[in-house]
């Protein structure tokens, strides 16, 4: 009888294990949020849009999540022109699933690629009162020639993209005239050196002592950006960190070339993210800032004397003979 009682009872105990297990697990879980972010077409004309359309989905218990304010996406090479935004609720096979839409409507700007860079969304769990971040992926796509509007040709924007190529190369002549010009005035005095200027505003703008961190490292990484534009001839000012990095890898010295990757990848967690920077690392990235300006103001003075030097010698030489 005892054997047969054992033969009924384990296998109840058992079920009644595995049967409690799983409720646990799906109070747990309570739900699942995605992120997901898409640019479409991928290969747009210059004269057409795009769409950048960001969805947050969420499925399992509808009240524990609630989206908060999300960040404006950066750009390269697209402008918005147009905004709008949706929620829905529908019933799939594992229960309700929500999803929240943002489209912003982008028109590019010159052939080429164009990108919209990674963004963050932040919600928050009520029952838990926890804020929770998400990154989107960098997305881009190619922007091509103009089309032909219909029953139109396309004439106009052929001479738009003629004009622009002229614009430019007209522009590059007088930077290549204003370089040739030796580095002096219409006085026949040198030129100010940027560096001595940058490294002015360094000391009378970047507040290392103050108590906003955050708005000190803004302030610094504007600057050292700056100041990249006007030296190297770059768009620092308007390119992701990462073709920023690879531009200027050519023109610093390794050592310095890692430093400055250092300063903007953390000055992007800063500025997209909320994260603090700590008074060490602000003291780190004014540090490399000053050491590039003054490493390449000595480079700048040592040409000038050479080039000084230079010509003194040939005065001379033409008036010996």
């Amino acid at each position: 009888m005892n054997r047969i009682l054992r033969w009924f009872v384990a296998p109840a105990l058992f079920l009644s294990f595995v049967y409690s297990g799983a409720g646990q697990d799906n109070d747990v879980n309570g739900y699942n949020v995605v992120l997901s972010t898409e640019i479409s077409p991928q290969e747009i004309p210059l004269n057409r849009t795009a769409e950048l359309v960001i969805s947050i989905t969420w499925s399992g218990k509808m009240n524990r999540i609630e989206i908060q304010e999300t960040e404006q996406p950066v750009l390269t090479n697209f402008e918005i022109v147009g905004t709008s935004s949706g929620n829905r609720v529908s019933g799939t096979s594992r229960g309700q699933e929500s999803v929240k839409e943002i489209i912003y409507k982008l028109q590019p700007k010159t052939p080429g690629m164009a990108y919209v860079e990674s963004m963050g969304i932040s919600y928050r769990d009520i029952k838990n009162d926890e804020i929770h971040h998400l990154k989107t992926e960098r997305v881009g796509a190619k922007v091509v020639m103009p089309v032909a509007e219909p029953g139109e040709m396309n004439l106009t924007w052929l001479w738009i993209v003629i004009g622009s190529v002229l614009v430019i190369t007209g522009l590059s002549v007088l930077l290549i005239l204003k370089k040739r010009s030796a580095g002096r005035s219409e006085t026949g005095q040198p030129q100010p050196i940027c560096e001595e200027a940058y490294l002015e505003e360094l000391k009378n703008e970047v507040n290392l002592k103050g108590s906003n961190r955050r708005e000190a490292f803004t302030v610094l990484t504007k600057l050292f950006r700056k100041y990249l534009s006007e030296k190297y001839e770059l768009s620092a000012m308007e390119v992701t960190t990462a073709d920023l990095i690879h531009n200027i890898e050519e023109k610093l010295e390794e050592s310095l070339a890692r430093k400055c990757e250092t300063l903007f990848v953390k000055a992007d967690l800063v500025k997209f993210s909320g994260q603090e920077a700590t008074q060490a690392e602000l003291d780190e990235a004014y540090t490399t800032v000053e050491t590039v300006l003054e490493a390449n103001l000595t480079a700048e003075k040592q040409q000038r004397l050479e080039a000084e030097t230079k010509k003194k010698k040939h005065l001379k030489l033409l008036h010996s003979k």
